[in-house]
């Protein structure tokens, strides 16, 4: 085998292996994709039995809803602290000037012309 079959076959192999990595890398970013919609059920499904549930929920799930309405108060407390920090700084800012300052004449032109005699 020459030197020139040599290289024609690793780049035959190469390209080969490159198609291989990039099929896989596509069946990989199509698993990620089916996982993602498998989250987003679970997601909607647990929403929809937390929902069902809530106010008596059975012990298993007892511990859960306590977190869940923790987390959602905790959130209305983080939110009202927002909504002082930008009153806050509302108040503090200076009015704002609506009317522009009077121009003045630009007398400057005026005198570097010299009388003419």
């Amino acid at each position: 085998m020459g030197f020139f079959d040599k290289v024609s076959e690793f780049t035959k192999n190469t390209v080969d292996k490159s198609k291989d990595l990039l099929e896989i890398a596509n069946l990989n970013s199509e698993i990620s994709k089916q996982k993602t919609e498998i989250q987003k059920s679970y997601t909607t499904i647990g929403e929809k039995y937390y929902n069902e549930i809530k106010e008596s929920p059975a012990e298993d799930y007892k511990g859960y809803c306590d977190t869940i309405v923790a987390a959602e108060k905790r959130i209305v407390e983080l939110n009202a602290e927002i909504e002082a920090i930008k009153n806050k700084e509302k108040a503090e800012e200076p009015s704002v000037q609506t009317e522009a300052p009077p121009v003045q004449p630009d007398v400057s032109a005026e005198q570097t012309e010299t009388p003419a005699e």
